[in-house]
């Protein structure tokens, strides 16, 4: 036992200062033998004390066990092991259930789908064409849409693409009539005829933005005197020309009281002086093809110019010359026309109205995409 041997230790550590000190034989053997008696007494007293210790703790615990026997109804008797393995019980769930709350929370971060981030591709795999459709249409840009947009949003725009359909659905006249489908020849010529009122009934309120247009010429000079005059011409011309075609669009339709040959007249007149503003803008066109001319000698006739603003300026009468071409294209389209409808019996052929009408629509409406 470790106190025995500490107690021994003690014991030869005194056996040998007592020696050193010249102490007898006999009294070496006296002080062994009382400190053997000492050691065994204190071991005695501890053992008693353990004993005792122990003996009062099963009697606790047997106090314990008949008051928990006690309290738990239909149960006679209850045994300390069946205490202490519920006892067990509870820590065992205690820890188990703080070890399931972080696997928990780890699971359901785990299920949690992450982000799609802009521009990721969601779909895998082949696709049909009404997705690709859709996919190209609404998460890619789309300025020809939005260009699109814009044009029919304006009125010019609005009224170039009614002049389109009005004008093109003559021509899809004429060939269902030539195919015998006399039916649905009949109703595309009925939508032309309610597109054309349609688009007499929107220029009523023309002559507002007429006056501002003479204010503009007037307060903006042409580049020479001849052009000049020539745009006061063609602004008087039109200032004759709208109030006749109100004249005789309200008069067709019985919004004021005069007779049918007032409301012939009026459109014949209005068409006339139509007629005589195409006629003065093919002079207008003329001199403008020669200012064009003579700005293009001058530029190669300076010297001192630099070659980049030498380009520049080529690049923009080459421009001016492609919008020119632009006009004398609606101009020549519009003239048959307003000849046509400036005589009282003309033979001209409704189908090259259509033809006419056409190209002088989608060439203004190519003007108007342009200048978007």
């Amino acid at each position: 036992m470790p106190k025995r041997n500490t107690a021994t230790a003690k014991a030869n550590n005194n056996i040998r200062s007592s020696a050193t000190m010249g102490n007898t034989e006999s009294d070496i053997k006296a002080a062994v033998d009382s400190h053997l008696t000492s050691v065994t007494e204190k071991e005695d007293t501890t053992t008693t004390k353990s004993e005792l210790d122990h003996s009062s703790h099963s009697d606790s615990t047997e106090i314990e066990t008949i008051e928990l026997a006690e309290t738990q109804p239909g149960n006679d008797v209850v045994s300390i092991n069946s205490i202490s393995d519920n006892n067990t019980d509870k820590e065992t769930k205690q820890e188990n259930n703080s070890t399931k709350i972080p696997e928990v929370v780890e699971k359901t971060v785990q299920e949690v789908p992450e982000r799609v981030q802009p521009g990721t591709k969601v779909f895998s795999g082949k696709r049909s064409w009404l997705a690709i459709m859709f996919y190209r249409i609404f998460k890619n840009p789309t300025p020809t849409l939005d260009r699109m947009v814009k044009f029919i949003s304006s009125s010019s725009g609005q009224d170039k693409v009614w002049m389109f359909v009005q004008y093109f659905t003559k021509v899809l006249r004429y060939l269902f009539a030539m195919r015998r489908r006399h039916g649905l020849a009949k109703r595309v010529g009925t939508l032309s005829g309610i597109i054309s009122d349609y688009r007499i009934m929107s220029r009523l309120t023309d002559l507002v933005p007429m006056f501002q247009y003479l204010r503009y010429v007037e307060q903006n000079p042409s580049q020479s005197r001849t052009l000049q005059n020539t745009d006061r011409l063609m602004n008087l011309l039109l200032l004759c020309y709208y109030p006749l075609e109100h004249i005789y669009w309200l008069g067709a339709h019985n919004i004021i009281a005069i007779s049918e040959s007032e409301v012939e007249s009026s459109g014949i007149w209005s068409c006339r002086f139509w007629a005589a503003w195409v006629v003065v803008q093919f002079f207008h066109l003329y001199k403008e093809r020669q200012i064009l001319k003579a700005r293009k000698r001058a530029c190669f006739e300076k010297t001192d110019m630099d070659a980049t603003d030498l380009q520049k300026e080529l690049e923009t009468i080459e421009q001016a010359n492609k919008d020119w071409y632009i006009q004398l294209i609606i101009n020549a389209s519009y003239f048959p026309l307003t000849i046509h409808w400036s005589l009282r019996h003309s033979t001209f052929p409704d189908v090259l109205v259509g033809v006419f009408g056409t190209i002088a629509a989608a060439a203004q409406a190519y003007t108007k995409w342009k200048s978007l």
